[in-house]
């Protein structure tokens, strides 16, 4: 897997307004590249990312698409050249292309590489329970579910700097395992996707923690993860609420403080672990 660019921040002049005075200053700012994502060599997605662990986001972003469906699928992932510049795109490009085995990746799912996407819901994306494997039952304590999220915000270190990115971990009750950041929330999932995919990290008992709201997307593509619990510090919509509690996920929001909401089975969640 080859390494990170170097670092996605860039330094600019800005006036900054604090205190009832204007002044000058210094501000990172995060970058935005476009990742152009081919699977046996035709362009089915082109995602404005931050160019970091751009295979896992382009592995993990086409499992949670339904295009793959475990490790074993994925023969070789290789970083071609771009095929150009992107028509209105002011910026770098990159290119990631995967390929499957014997090339069966589903024909009706490729796309035509146009579409532009980095926090939105895709076009393409399969709002349902998904086809991962079925949650596990592990146990998270109210004080662990906080520790996490404490630990998820001081890990952001990206967003500290830039308040540009959105950031999600992957953990067990105990500890984070990693961390993601990115300038879309759905990147950052699709990054820890990836990382398990390529990684072969059995997920059906671990957790993830995410900034932002959980939106019907956010719970299709932890479910199409096979993940048990999803921590969330904001709200999540009525239809992520309905899908999580069908696909057996324990959906958790509204995370601040001392005070969290458990929308569905609440079984996981327990006073002592």
């Amino acid at each position: 897997m080859t390494a990170p660019l170097t670092e996605p921040v860039e330094v600019m002049k800005a006036l900054v307004y604090r205190e009832g005075s204007f002044r000058s200053a210094a501000i990172p700012v995060v970058r935005e590249v476009l990742l152009e994502v081919l699977l046996d060599g035709r362009p089915v997605a082109a995602i404005a990312c931050t160019g970091e662990h751009v295979e896992e986001l382009a592995a993990g972003f086409l499992r949670s698409e339904g295009w793959i469906g475990q490790a074993g699928d994925i023969t070789r992932i290789e970083r071609p050249d771009p095929s150009g510049p992107a028509p209105g795109w002011p910026g770098e490009v990159l290119s990631v292309a995967v390929f499957t085995a014997g090339g069966k990746s589903r024909p009706e799912a490729a796309g035509t590489g146009n579409t532009i996407t980095s926090s939105g819901a895709r076009g393409a994306g399969r709002w349902s329970a998904g086809t991962g494997s079925t949650p596990g039952m592990i146990t998270v304590t109210p004080e662990q579910a906080f520790h996490l999220v404490e630990g998820l915000v001081e890990a952001c270190v990206l967003h500290e700097r830039t308040r540009g990115t959105h950031g999600a971990a992957l953990a067990d009750p105990e500890r984070i395992l990693a961390v993601r950041e990115d300038i879309g929330r759905h990147n950052a999932l699709d990054m820890l996707s990836g990382h398990a995919l390529l990684g072969g990290i059995d997920l059906t008992d671990k957790i993830v923690v995410r900034t932002g709201r959980a939106s019907l997307e956010i719970v299709s593509k932890a479910a199409r993860m096979g993940l048990p619990v999803l921590l969330s510090l904001g709200a999540p919509t009525v239809q992520a609420v309905r899908l999580a509690a069908q696909a057996g996920i324990t959906l958790v929001g509204g995370i601040r403080g001392d005070s969290m909401t458990i929308y569905t089975h609440e079984s996981r969640i327990g006073l002592t672990a």
